[in-house]
């Protein structure tokens, strides 16, 4: 499980399993991917999500699922029979069988979780997830959630136009509260209140768009 180690990937953790697992029904990694998705944390569920050509970061969390780390490093148990399968096709001398061993043996020496795979998984997940929190907190990586742009504070907007109001009023009011509008033609008072008001709706439109196109940058 690689987390990512700058905001330049577009989610935090790529999940990664063999094939057989996922046909097979095994639901742990996707159970995982469930607990992540709750607190924020974007994940890949699948290999066959990672577009081709996108990076994975190096920091790894290693999970040994139903499986001893001894069986990766050695190839051993059913490791031993993929093997087999793959020098049969590629030959025992090829490239691809080399890296692959040379894989399989780093990851076996690698220190991580040991879960038997047999019951108990909502508390195995609640600890993997913790390591990937842990590890992010000390990457100071933002979460996907946490780097995506955030909505507007309409408290802030909602203040700004309410302590505004009176500096745009404030001369209409003032005006026909000291009874000179007494001695304005009606037409001129109706006037200059709806002029007060379309400034109003002109400033608050300025105010509401400008935070939004700020959320969008």
């Amino acid at each position: 499980m690689a987390t990512s180690k700058e905001r330049q990937f577009e989610y935090d953790v790529f999940l990664s399993y063999n094939r057989c697992e996922r046909d097979g029904g095994i639901f742990f990694p996707q159970h995982v991917h469930g607990v992540l998705t709750q607190k924020g944390i974007k994940s890949y569920k699948y290999s066959e999500d990672l577009e081709q050509g996108e990076e994975t970061a190096p920091r790894v969390v290693v999970v040994f699922y139903g499986v001893l780390p001894s069986c990766v490093r050695r190839q051993t148990e059913s490791y031993q029979a993929a093997m087999e399968r793959h020098v049969d096709r590629y030959g025992s001398r090829s490239d691809k069988v080399r890296q692959w061993r040379e894989a399989l043996t780093e990851v076996g020496n690698m220190r991580g979780r040991i879960l038997a795979g047999n019951g108990g998984e909502a508390e195995r997940v609640q600890e993997v997830v913790q390591d990937i929190e842990t590890m992010l907190h000390q990457l100071k990586a933002p979460t996907a959630r946490e780097a995506s742009p955030k909505p507007p504070s309409w408290a802030v907007v909602i203040g700004i136009l309410t302590s505004c109001a009176p500096l745009i009023f404030g001369p209409t009011i003032l005006l026909l509260a000291s009874g000179h509008a007494d001695d304005i033609p009606v037409g001129i008072v109706i006037f200059i209140v709806y002029f007060s008001a379309f400034m109003y709706l002109v400033f608050a439109a300025t105010i509401i768009f400008g935070k939004m196109r700020q959320n969008s940058a």
